[in-house]
């Protein structure tokens, strides 16, 4: 039997913190294309794989909302397709929400899906899009966050925060918080 190993925790990370996109992971993706129509493939193929990986480990969630920034861009099939739908559609808002459900959907799939190659996939699929994004800085977030009452946000900050073990960390790791 094979063991199933979390996500490594950044030193530092504390046990009362949840994993995000802003969690310092350390992902290596290839160069990002110079071109437009090269980044919009390139994350087709990726976003497309990572659907299957989203499915095999049961995450929901994050095959949803890959397959709903692939719909977005799959009109994009070669050059004539490109610069038809970039020239005649509006490709840039496309480019854009694809880019943000390929961002949630990493996030998704590093908290659901620990063990899969799905978020490091979509996270390179992101970093393909991301050049030619119209809005970069534009990062998505999390609604539940809006769904916390003011006091408690602001009690939760208050509280001193501990370290914790390597064993807390990894049961901290696998929690489904969704």
């Amino acid at each position: 039997a094979t063991a199933v190993t979390s996500w490594p925790m950044p030193p530092g990370l504390l046990c009362n913190q949840a994993l995000t996109s802003f969690t310092p992971f350390s992902l290596d993706c290839e160069p990002a294309p110079t071109y437009e129509l090269q980044a919009l493939l390139k994350a087709q193929a990726k976003a497309n794989e990572a659907i299957h990986h989203c499915e095999n480990a049961g995450a929901e969630v994050c095959a949803k909302l890959a397959k709903r920034g692939v719909d977005r861009i799959s009109m994009v099939q070669g050059w004539f397709t490109y610069y038809a739908y970039r020239a005649y559609s509006d490709l840039q808002t496309n480019l854009h929400e694809t880019r943000m459900d390929f961002e949630q959907a990493a996030e998704s799939a590093m908290a659901n899906a620990p063990g899969s190659e799905a978020g490091s996939l979509l996270s390179c699929a992101t970093d393909d899009l991301r050049p030619f994004d119209p809005l970069p800085n534009i990062h998505p977030m999390d609604h539940r966050l809006s769904a916390l009452p003011p006091l408690l946000t602001l009690a939760s900050l208050a509280l001193p925060s501990l370290t914790c073990s390597a064993r807390q960390r990894s049961a901290r790791a696998a929690v489904d918080f969704l």
